[in-house]
């Protein structure tokens, strides 16, 4: 498992080093313009193209990790992968912890760098949270404070980790019907929608269920808990796929 899993990363490498580099870029550009009034377009510049690289780099480690399951399950290219002494479960398994893990130390980097660029933008204007509040007050929207901008990070990177596990679901189920063939990539594309509009709906039905005006952390931690559920689901049964069908 500990090789399968350095085998993932190294797949993965290229990639997550582009979005370092790039969000350095924009960071080096943010502390530029931070201390000077002269240069504030440059720092608002690199602020915005912190989030930009913060968004498309998680969005990006789980399209990779897709793009390299079907190449793995439909090309010649994964045919060593079978030949290991592994199963289906342990193929499947260091995908979707590799995946887990990339999420979660690029919450953490991402989380760290814009901890301490909002810690200087409060120290350049007196307190950013208050004036993020006040603004957000002005719009007709909820106050927010640096615990719930964190919870809300991980609730969505539990929710990003399970839709690329229906992800993986598609693609296997996909490539143990019709390994190989033309319009391969719209299939699983098609599987992968109607798994999405399938597990909404679930998630909807159960959410009916909470009572209005339920805390907003027993609301995420709900999310978080219905998430996790579908990873932990959806990953037995494509390595269950996996094992049974495509494996030599």
């Amino acid at each position: 498992m500990k090789q399968l899993l350095k085998y993932e990363f190294r797949k993965t490498r290229s990639v997550k080093i582009i979005v370092f580099l790039v969000a350095m870029i924009f960071e080096v550009l943010f502390l530029i313009g931070l201390p000077f009034k002269s240069l504030e377009k440059i720092g608002m510049l690199g602020m915005g193209g912190l989030v930009f690289t913060t968004v498309f780099g998680i969005f990006m480690i789980g399209i990779i990790g897709i793009s390299n399951l079907y190449t793995d399950l439909n090309t010649k290219q994964g045919y060593m992968l079978f030949m290991t002494p592994r199963n289906g479960y342990q193929v499947i398994g260091a995908k979707v912890l590799e995946n887990g893990l990339s999420l979660l130390l690029g919450g953490i980097f991402f989380g760290i760098l814009g901890s301490i660029d909002l810690m200087l933008v409060a120290v350049r204007t007196g307190d950013f949270i208050k004036l993020l509040n006040q603004t957000l007050h002005s719009m007709g929207m909820v106050e927010i404070s640096p615990l719930q901008i964190f919870w809300s990070i991980a609730v969505v990177l539990l929710f990003w980790l399970s839709v690329v596990t229906m992800a993986f679901f598609a693609v296997t189920l996909q490539a143990a019907i019709l390994n190989g063939k033309r319009f391969g990539g719209l299939i699983s594309i098609m599987i992968f929608i109607g798994m999405n509009i399938l597990v909404s709906i679930v998630f909807s039905q159960i959410n009916r269920l909470i009572p209005m005006g339920t805390n907003d952390y027993l609301n995420s931690s709900i999310w978080m808990i219905e998430s996790t559920a579908v990873t932990v689901a959806l990953y037995f049964l494509t390595g269950w796929i996996v094992e049974k069908k495509l494996s030599i």
